[in-house]
């Protein structure tokens, strides 16, 4: 139940039912960082005792990868996928914000309105880089037409966008 995950030749375990994100290697199980959920945390001792419907209403962190004191993981709670990235050094957390329509949410835009984020991975020291479904940025495109002429011309050249074309690559500076 628990899942190892590898980042700049580390590797790491987060058990479901557990809230610490270990780093692991041959000789040694370190503690790195602890998910403090909460409300929606849940004990590991119930992990066997929950019903279906009570697992949807406490938070299951993974996908996990970590780079230079910053954490990037998911989120998983009541039935929507939320992105978060803690940064040690800073000690904060930033959690991508709700979408009512999507099960899938991501980071808002703050620089140009565009689409949301999510993203996939640490790059560097400060960047997230992550995918965007061609038919979400068609569907933007075609719901903010007034807002085209306003996007930086690297986003206006998606105006002709289909939505059955290939993911968009999208890299992602941290402030």
């Amino acid at each position: 139940e628990g899942m190892f995950y590898k980042s700049l030749n580390r590797v790491f375990l987060k058990e479901t039912f557990n809230d610490t994100l270990f780093q692991v290697d041959a000789k040694n199980m370190e503690p790195l960082a602890v998910f403090n959920l909460g409300r929606f945390g849940h004990s590991y001792e119930m992990k066997n005792f929950f019903t279906e419907e009570e697992r949807f209403n406490h938070a299951i962190v993974g996908d996990i990868s970590y780079m230079d004191g910053k954490i990037l993981f998911s989120l998983y709670l009541q039935k929507r996928t939320f992105h978060g990235v803690y940064d040690s050094k800073l000690n904060t957390t930033m959690i991508s914000q709700v979408n009512r329509d999507k099960k899938v949410n991501g980071f808002t835009n703050d620089v140009d309105g565009f689409v949301g984020f999510r993203p996939s991975y640490l790059e560097g020291a400060d960047q997230l880089v992550g995918k965007t479904e061609a038919e979400e940025v068609y569907e933007w495109l075609q719901n903010n037409p007034d807002k085209i002429s306003t996007l930086p011309k690297k986003l206006q050249d998606f105006k002709d966008i289909q939505p059955e074309d290939n993911p968009i690559v999208m890299i992602v500076k941290l402030k």
